[in-house]
C-alpha cells in the first residue's frame, strides 16, 4: 500500500524532513500504513495500526516496519532494514541500527540500544564524515551478522546489544549491559560483558511457556486469559500453568 502521507494521516500535520538516509518524524497516534521514497536508499516505512510515534524520532536508512500497537518513545532512532514487532514499546532515546528482528511485546527501557552495525577499523580513519568531507568512497563497515531479538524481551536502562546476537523469548537484560553473545529464552543476563545471571522460571514451565507461545496469540484470546498473565507463574506447576488457559 503507498500513499501519500497527507492522505493516510488525516487531520493530523506532522513535520517530515527526509535526508538522503533517514526520515525525521514528529507526530502522535498514527494509525495507518505507508510508504514513503527517501532520495538516495529509497526506504519503505511500513506502519501497522494503532502505532504511536513520539515527538524528535528518526526512521529510516533502510526498510523499516512497525507493526501493530508498536510505540516508539521520544528521541528514538532506528536506521537501517528493522522490524518491530506487535505491541513492542521503545521508551525514549533508544537506538535501532542495521539489520534487526524485534519480536512482539519487548520492552526497552530508556537509551537501552542495538548496535548491529559497527565501524570498519583497517582504514586509516575511523569517521566516515571525514571520507565525506573528502569526497572519498564511504568508509567501509564490518561485514557483521543481524541481531534477532525474540518477543516478551525486556532490555533495561542503558543496555547495548551488539552485532551478530539472538536473544531468545522471554529474556531479562539488565541495565547497562553489554551483550555480545546469545541469550537463551527466560534467561536473565547482566554486566559488561553480559553473563548468566539466573532464569525466570524453572526449565519445566519455560519448555511450557515456548510450547504456548502466548505471543502469537490473537488480541482476544489475551483479553480472555486475564487470570494467566495475572497468576506468578513461579508458584505453580505446568499443569496448573494450562488449566489457566481459556
Amino acid at each position: 500500500m503507498r500513499e501519500k502521507l497527507s492522505n493516510l494521516l488525516g487531520p493530523v500535520k506532522p513535520l517530515v524532513v527526509w535526508s538522503t538516509s533517514y526520515a525525521r518524524l514528529r507526530m502522535a497516534g498514527v494509525a495507518s500504513a505507508f510508504a514513503v521514497d527517501a532520495v538516495s536508499r529509497n526506504p519503505t516505512l511500513s506502519i501497522g495500526s494503532n502505532v504511536q510515534i513520539e515527538n524528535g524520532s528518526q526512521l529510516g536508512g533502510g526498510d523499516i516496519t512497525l507493526s501493530d500497537q508498536t510505540s516508539v518513545g521520544v528521541d528514538c532512532t532506528l536506521r537501517g532494514d528493522v522490524t518491530i514487532g506487535r505491541g513492542t514499546k521503545l521508551v525514549a532515546e533508544n537506538r535501532v541500527v542495521g539489520d534487526v528482528t524485534v519480536g512482539d511485546f519487548c520492552a526497552f527501557a530508556a537509551r537501552s540500544s542495538i548496535q548491529q552495525r559497527d565501524h570498519g577499523v583497517n582504514q586509516p580513519s575511523l569517521q566516515g564524515q571525514f571520507y565525506s568531507l573528502q569526497d572519498f568512497p564511504a568508509l567501509e563497515g564490518a561485514d557483521n551478522e543481524p541481531v534477532d531479538i525474540g518477543s516478551d524481551v525486556w532490555l533495561g536502562l542503558d543496555a547495548t546489544v551488539l552485532s551478530g546476537v539472538s536473544i531468545g523469548h522471554g529474556a531479562v537484560v539488565g541495565a547497562s549491559s553489554l551483550v555480545t553473545d546469545d541469550v537463551q529464552p527466560f534467561e536473565i543476563v547482566g554486566g559488561n560483558p553480559a553473563d548468566h545471571i539466573g532464569w525466570r522460571f524453572p526449565a519445566q514451565i519455560r519448555d511450557l511457556l515456548l510450547d504456548i507461545a502466548w505471543w502469537d496469540w490473537s488480541t482476544k484470546k489475551i483479553q480472555q486469559n486475564e487470570a494467566f498473565f495475572t497468576t506468578d507463574l513461579t508458584t505453580k506447576t505446568p499443569e496448573e500453568i494450562r488449566a489457566l488457559i481459556d
